[in-house]
């Protein structure tokens, strides 16, 4: 003997998409892993950002007012640097400015190190020596 079966009245069913996980839909939205790992993070160094246009650090103004071949020193941001050695996150739209950590070797010549500078919102200074943001490693949401 066949059993008939129950008539189910058709229905449907919908579920409402919530997000749950950010989705960055253009390049300002990314965020990055870079190294806090330029200099020594033993001592302190000094950070200095590249301003004047003119490749290599300038530490300090030459030349002469008066024969017009004066050549303006790059910005001296601080003398108390240390290399954290922390990853951080950032946001692709923030800025990180060119720049130079100088260790003092303090019997020998200063090492001087190319370096891009994030300052936190200004509130501390962190320096990395991966100088192509394009090759950091993209953080996961």
């Amino acid at each position: 003997m066949e059993k008939k079966k129950a008539y189910v009245k058709p229905s449907m069913e919908s579920e409402m998409f919530v997000p749950n996980t950010y989705v960055a839909a253009c390049e300002s939205g990314t965020t990055y892993w870079f190294k806090c790992d330029a200099g020594p993070s033993n001592d302190y160094s000094e950070v200095w950002e590249e301003t004047n246009g003119i490749p290599g650090l300038q530490q300090d103004s030459s030349g002469s007012w008066w024969w017009g071949d004066y050549t303006p020193a790059d910005r001296h941001r601080t003398s108390y640097y240390h290399a954290c050695n922390t990853v951080h996150e950032v946001r692709g739209n923030e800025n990180f400015l060119n720049g130079y950590v100088v260790v003092d070797h303090f019997l020998g010549d200063d090492e001087v190190i190319p370096v891009l500078i994030w300052t936190d919102h200004d509130t501390n200074t962190h320096c990395t020596t991966q100088l192509h943001p394009e090759d950091w490693e993209i953080a996961k949401s």
